[in-house]
């Protein structure tokens, strides 16, 4: 975004620090610098740029610059720190939207703590437009631009375009007033517009038709044992097409990462469990970010999909509701990212 309005970015911030440390190398007789070395017992790298001069006289010279304070630190023994119990919950959920259910897949510790718990993160005020604001707005002018073309081939192009455009500057409005990022970001979505809709020309021309968006779904899900679960949701957008309903999730991501997430059968659960609601034929997530438009459809058939996770979910509420423990057993992107860490205490 920096990079399009001009602005200096963060490539050219570090340059501009390096060539200041250099300079002051250059006019000093003699510089000490100093760091933190170990830390608990691991050792604690220096600047990557202090890196370079180390390694620099190393070769030039023999000598690397270095001169350490004392011996390397040895963590004292004891005994290992204990392992807490996976915890349970009294039961399992009576309600469950796709991000809880997605929580729990992703970690059953941290769907205890958020959910169980009420431990999940209190939503920050942000003085600035971030992306999931953006894509909130993304979704609106949709929803908006749709509901007054249901048939876009009833319009010329040139029409749709300007009333796509005029439905975003109407959507941005009101949030440029207070936020200077909402034009960077207005601009970008801006910039899409061309490649939208010659997808959605191009896919109503395939036999495919809109036909709601912004849809919210409940359904009640049997349990093993007797019981059920509500699930719910909203769903970005349903088609007509020719196979029946097709689900479609708007992401302001670009095509690769979509790809990604749907490579593995059962690590993404949205769609799967979006089917699950609707009962569609298809499904996909359409990638909002790159320089074009684009499908990434799931790669199995919805159907299956879906049965095998709603297997997977009834036989997993069944067994919360048996007292099954939730342990922390979190893949390390998962970890790396869950505010959770400092309390499931995970070896």
């Amino acid at each position: 975004m920096r990079q399009q309005l001009g602005l200096p970015g963060e490539r050219q911030r570090h340059a501009e620090v390096l060539a200041d440390l250099i300079d002051v190398l250059a006019r000093s007789g003699r510089a000490l610098v100093t760091w933190q070395a170990w830390r608990t017992a691991e050792p604690n790298a220096g600047s990557p740029w202090l890196e370079r001069l180390t390694v620099f006289h190393r070769l030039a010279y023999g000598d690397d610059l270095v001169r350490r304070a004392g011996p390397v630190p040895v963590a004292p023994a004891g005994p290992p720190a204990p392992t807490p119990a996976a915890p349970r919950l009294a039961g399992a959920p009576k309600r469950l939207s796709a991000s809880a259910w997605q929580a729990m897949v992703d970690c059953p510790y941290r769907f205890f703590a958020r959910h169980g718990l009420g431990l999940g993160e209190a939503e920050e005020v942000a003085e600035g437009m971030e992306k999931a604001d953006y894509g909130e707005r993304v979704h609106e002018i949709l929803r908006r631009f749709h509901a007054d073309h249901p048939v876009l081939s009833a319009s010329p192009r040139e029409v749709l375009l300007a009333d796509l455009e005029a439905t975003t500057e109407a959507a941005f409005r009101g949030r440029e007033r207070d936020d200077y990022l909402a034009l960077a970001w207005r601009q970008r979505w801006l910039g899409h517009l061309p490649a939208y809709l010659d997808w959605a020309l191009a896919r109503e021309a395939s036999g495919r038709r809109w036909r709601e968006s912004e849809t919210r779904f409940e359904k009640e899900w049997p349990l093993p044992g007797g019981g059920a679960v509500t699930l719910y949701g909203r769903l970005d957008r349903i088609d007509d097409g020719p196979a029946g309903p097709e689900l479609l999730d708007y992401k302001t991501q670009n095509r690769s990462v979509l790809r990604s997430r749907l490579k593995v059968a059962g690590e993404d659960v949205q769609l799967p469990f979006y089917g699950l609601l609707a009962g569609a034929a298809e499904a996909g997530l359409v990638a909002l970010d790159d320089d074009r438009v684009e499908l990434v459809a799931l790669p199995r058939p919805l159907a299956e999909a879906s049965a095998e996770e709603g297997a997977r979910l009834a036989a997993t509420l069944a067994a919360l509701a048996a007292g099954a423990p939730l342990p922390a057993h979190g893949a390390p992107e998962t970890c790396r990212r869950c505010e959770m860490r400092g309390l499931c205490r995970r070896p």
